[in-house]
């Protein structure tokens, strides 16, 4: 296997095979694969955000490593279906892949149209990029409470069925509770009889106040 690493063309007399692999070098520059980054800012509205890939480059003229540019207001790629989405929001320093696509998507972006052309001839570029949200290095995995080998876990405030949802969902152990304080009440219900007259439940046989039964984090229309 022919080593590139040390090839240059900045010398008096390069060779063939040195020019030859220059302009693929020059070429596949201009192309581009899917690649980490860390989110600098999220605007929900739009679900646009721009961020910053985690890798240096090396700059040509001076030979020293530089950050790669910030990808600006790329969309991010939450999934989506004719009668529903999963959103959740990006925090700033997150990490997400960005995956440019073969094609120019400004046109589709715009219009949602899917009988264009695209609008210029570009082919894997920066900014024709769509954003996965999720993409973690190997020493920040999640977190043990957000894992589970029999399940899907939801960590976070949840809302189900819409943004606008206010109504926090029961949990079944705290409506139990409380039926079951009922079921106690009712079971030992007495009366005081006082000279024939059915006086009122004891203080003691009266129901408390109904605690709470809601969760604390997912909420339902």
């Amino acid at each position: 296997m022919v080593d590139y690493s040390n090839i240059d063309i900045d010398t008096n007399d390069p060779g063939f095979d040195d020019l030859i692999i220059a302009a693929t070098r020059s070429i596949l520059s201009n192309y581009h694969s899917p690649i980490p980054a860390k989110v600098i800012s999220f605007d929900s509205t739009t679900q646009r955000a721009d961020v910053q890939p985690v890798f240096y480059v090396v700059d040509r003229e001076t030979g020293n490593a530089v950050p790669m540019p910030i990808f600006r207001s790329l969309p991010v790629a939450y999934p989506k279906w004719s009668t529903g989405s999963i959103y959740w929001p990006l925090t700033v320093g997150s990490y997400v892949m960005v995956v440019p696509c073969d094609v120019d998507i400004s046109t589709w972006m715009s219009n949602g149209n899917t009988n264009e052309a695209p609008a210029t001839h570009r082919s894997c570029d920066w900014s024709d990029s769509v954003i996965f949200p999720g993409m973690l290095p190997d020493n920040a995995p999640l977190a043990t409470a957000a894992v589970s080998t029999d399940g899907t876990v939801l960590e976070g405030k949840v809302y189900l069925g819409s943004s606008q949802a206010t109504d926090y969902v029961a949990l079944a152990s705290l409506v139990k509770a409380e039926l079951n304080k009922i079921r106690t009440a009712y079971n030992t219900h007495k009366h005081i009889e006082t000279g024939g007259t059915t006086e009122a439940p004891s203080i003691a046989d009266q129901i408390s106040v109904i605690a709470e039964v809601k969760s604390t984090k997912v909420m339902a229309i």
